[in-house]
């Protein structure tokens, strides 16, 4: 697809569309940041979905699809119509569409756009949700913070400010972070780690087990 937008662009042709369901979402996604760099506007289409999406004994519903393709990325989408040969029922057409016209961010952009999936907490009670696959150490400790605030509303559900001699979790810890000590390509710093018994210099370790007579074997 990428040889075929490069194609498109030495032709002067200003929009690309792309089968974003057969060709696959990590295509799709370096499709689109192509299109994004080069100055061509890319149009997705859905072939494909009915299979997925249409029938209701089966499959999933297309706002998952939709949500997906959110974050994989395109300009613009071939989403049907609710008569004819693309009939659909209006409620699910309108939703999706305004599903991907939504502005809506989560508070993490660090991390990108994820969507809050309100039927996940009837199943499985969520205290806290942290996203990014694996999660960055900012994210972690913003969770943190939040459950322990969380927690110390229910435990003073009455009291904006508790004692702290009274109280069982903290919510104003203070984080120390200190320089990074792992050797990979991150910039946030990690959480400060006390000194281990691993930094004391050898000859101090050494001179300390000399001193040490062993016990005598007694026959």
């Amino acid at each position: 697809m990428i040889k075929r937008a490069i194609f498109a662009r030495e032709l002067g042709v200003p929009i690309a569309m792309h089968d974003y369901l057969t060709g696959g979402f990590t295509e799709n996604t370096s499709l689109t940041h192509y299109c994004q760099d080069n100055g061509l506007l890319l149009h997705i289409h859905r072939a494909m979905h009915a299979v997925i999406d249409r029938q209701k004994n089966h499959g999933i519903h297309f706002h998952v699809l939709a949500k997906a393709l959110r974050i994989s990325g395109g300009y613009h989408i071939h989403s049907g119509t609710v008569v004819g040969k693309l009939k659909g029922e209006i409620e699910i057409t309108l939703g999706f569409v305004d599903l991907l016209r939504d502005d809506f961010i989560e508070k993490d952009r660090s991390c990108g756009i994820y969507f809050t999936q309100d039927w996940v907490s009837k199943l499985i009670h969520v205290d806290v949700y942290l996203s990014g696959c694996p999660p960055k150490p900012e994210a972690i400790i913003d969770a943190i913070t939040k459950l322990r605030k969380k927690i110390s509303r229910e435990i003073y559900p009455d009291k904006t400010m508790s004692q702290q001699e009274n109280r069982c979790f903290t919510t104003n810890h203070m984080f120390q972070v200190g320089h990074s000590i792992h050797t990979g390509n991150y910039d946030q710093g990690f959480l400060y780690q006390p000194t281990s018994t691993s930094d004391i210099p050898l000859e101090t370790f050494f001179k300390y087990k000399s001193s040490v007579s062993s016990p005598e074997l007694v026959n």
